[in-house]
């Protein structure tokens, strides 16, 4: 694989190690270490002052619901007692691709026979004017301020209706908030679950109250201040007064360190990585949503996905130890919205046909992509169990009839014992 090293290193099992990012995937990096054996020195680096998980930042915390004290993906004692050192609030300012050291922002350098990069992303800001009057959502920092604005009666104007911006929107209405959300796309996220789901579930938004601009004279082209609050200027020359505005357009990988370091990046960015984590320099892996995966030559898309960051970080512990590489699975991600738990498993978009199972709006349901005798992906609408099903249905190819996956008095598991 030309410019990605195919010898990355092995630390022994005493050989210290520095992962440079508090979340899902570095987190999970440390933890998977620890669990296959690791008993070296182990650093965790990352610039935040608090180490959180990030889904529910748009929801059980935006509603006031959990607790900063509950966002974190592990208890704060368990890195004290798995002898993880946790250097919070500074940045891994220099990075030796050889030797693997790294150089933080305090001026101390931590040694390590190897690198785990997981600095994830941060969040797109569009080049319109007075964008920096918005808020994003990415952190806990993030988190808080757009918590702060969020009383009854304000007015949130969302910008982006993917994940980010339909789960706010939810969470906003939840709490009495007037939210009108902007988006020229008349159907987010169909590229990823497919027309169908795709008008389902943004037609929710309008069921709850919710202002839907969705057409490019709707395209937000300025912020400003305004007496009182903030006014959002949309391209067909309309103004929209707001309390608060959020930008949910999407996620830039953080790769500044990896830059500067040599490494080989992604066109648009990002540390490009094989199906082992590994860099072009064989003492750094990286995992999460600052990598960008080349398989047989092809970069891939990115992820930016809860599961994946975590199952990379799984990958490269048990690279840098020398062990067998876990199964990744088929993709998986979750979203909810408003009283709707949907999870999506491989690729629904990518089949002939679709398979609808159960009734849509009137109980659990799912939606099947079926190709060639075969699941290609599914995406479930309260239905939980059917997404665990496809979800190995789709890794072990298992031919399946459609009629019969069409049909909720069969369980699908029946189907992967033959």
């Amino acid at each position: 694989m030309p410019g990605v090293s195919d010898a990355s290193v092995e630390v022994a099992p005493a050989g210290a190690v520095a992962v440079v990012g508090g979340g899902v995937a570095g987190v999970s990096t440390v933890a998977a270490l620890r669990r296959l054996g690791h008993t070296g020195r182990l650093v965790l680096v990352d610039a935040g002052a608090v180490l959180h998980d990030r889904p529910p930042l748009s929801k059980a915390y935006l509603a006031g619901t959990a607790t900063e004290g509950e966002l974190g993906l592990y208890p704060a004692e368990w890195f004290t007692e798995h002898d993880v050192e946790v250097r919070q609030g500074v940045r891994a300012v220099a990075l030796d691709p050889t030797g693997a050291g790294v150089g933080l922002s305090d001026g101390t350098t931590v040694d390590a026979d190897a690198v785990v990069l997981a600095q994830g992303a941060s969040a797109h800001r569009p080049p319109f004017a007075g964008v920096e009057l918005a808020t994003v959502l990415r952190t806990l920092d993030d988190a808080r301020a757009l918590r702060d604005r969020l009383r009854p009666g304000a007015r949130l104007v969302v910008v982006g209706a993917g994940l980010v911006g339909a789960e706010v929107t939810a969470t906003a209405v939840s709490l009495e908030v007037t939210v009108t959300l902007v988006d020229p796309d008349p159907l987010p996220l169909a590229a990823v679950v497919g027309p169908e789901v795709a008008g389902l579930l943004h037609a929710d938004h309008a069921q709850h109250g919710v202002s839907v601009l969705r057409d490019t004279v709707t395209a937000v082209t300025a912020v400003s201040e305004d007496a009182g609050g903030l006014l959002v200027r949309l391209a067909g020359g309309a103004l929209l007064p707001a309390d608060a505005v959020l930008v949910a357009t999407g996620m830039v990988p953080v790769d500044d360190l990896a830059r500067s370091s040599g490494l080989l990046l992604a066109d648009g960015g990002g540390v490009v990585v094989d199906d082992r984590q590994r860099t072009s320099a064989p003492a750094v892996l990286a995992v999460g949503d600052g990598t960008r995966r080349r398989h047989d030559g092809v970069v891939a898309a990115p992820g930016g996905h809860w599961d994946a960051a975590r199952l990379d970080g799984e990958t490269a512990a048990a690279v840098l130890l020398g062990l067998e590489v876990p199964d990744r699975g088929a993709p998986w991600f979750w979203t909810d919205r408003y009283d709707r738990h949907v999870e999506v498993v491989g690729d629904p978009t990518a089949g002939t046909r679709t398979v609808v199972r159960g009734t849509p709006g009137q109980g659990p349901a799912a939606f099947l992509g079926w190709r060639d005798g075969r699941l290609t992906g599914a995406v479930s609408i309260d239905d939980p169990r059917t997404a665990r099903a496809a979800r190995r249905l789709v890794a072990r190819q298992v031919a399946v009839d459609p009629d019969v996956l069409a049909d909720p008095a069969v369980d699908l598991r029946v189907l992967l014992r033959g």
